[in-house]
């Protein structure tokens, strides 16, 4: 299975907000491709930075490079498959 989550899922799962459960079955499953967008990467650290824990990011992002099987550059199809899956 291919999931591409966003950057309120990775939030969610980041600070244990309502749906965690959700993402973190996701996150868990055996032999799923987890792909996030480039865009979701300043998007977080802009989060971070607005609850003042930006040096925090090497942190989460190394955190989560592991969880992520891919990142996906931006583009059209990228949108379209986004929009496929919602």
């Amino acid at each position: 299975m291919n999931y591409l989550l966003d950057t309120s899922a990775w939030l969610v799962h980041l600070f244990g907000e309502p749906g965690v459960e959700e993402v973190t079955a996701i996150l868990a499953t055996p032999d799923a491709e987890t792909s996030i967008s480039v865009l979701s990467y300043p998007e977080m650290y802009g989060r971070l930075k607005a609850l003042s824990q930006q040096e925090q990011w090497v942190i989460v992002s190394g955190r989560y490079a592991l969880l992520f099987s891919r990142r996906l550059p931006v583009d059209e199809q990228i949108a379209e498959t986004a929009i496929a899956l919602s």
